[in-house]
């Protein structure tokens, strides 16, 4: 049991940290907003946060992340063209 806990708490702070660390490069202008990269990073860092959310499902904080992600997901696919 311990061992679930820690490992969401892990899933979490590892989403958050990446969020932080795209938002900080893109301020920085290391990275675009349109760019994959970043677009990426929110994608993948928005869903980890989300699946934190859904088990056990946690209503106010599900609804962030996931629209964060379908978001990111329309950049995604937008910064290919």
């Amino acid at each position: 049991m311990l061992a679930i806990v820690l490992s969401k708490h892990l899933l979490l702070l590892t989403g958050v940290a990446l969020i932080v660390i795209a938002y900080f490069f893109q301020q920085s202008k290391w990275m675009g907003i349109k760019g994959f990269l970043y677009n990426f990073v929110n994608t993948f860092a928005a869903g980890l946060l989300a699946y934190v959310a859904f088990k056990p499902f946690q209503l106010e904080f599900f609804i962030i992340p996931v629209l964060w992600t379908l978001i990111s997901i329309v950049r995604l696919f937008k910064s290919f063209k």
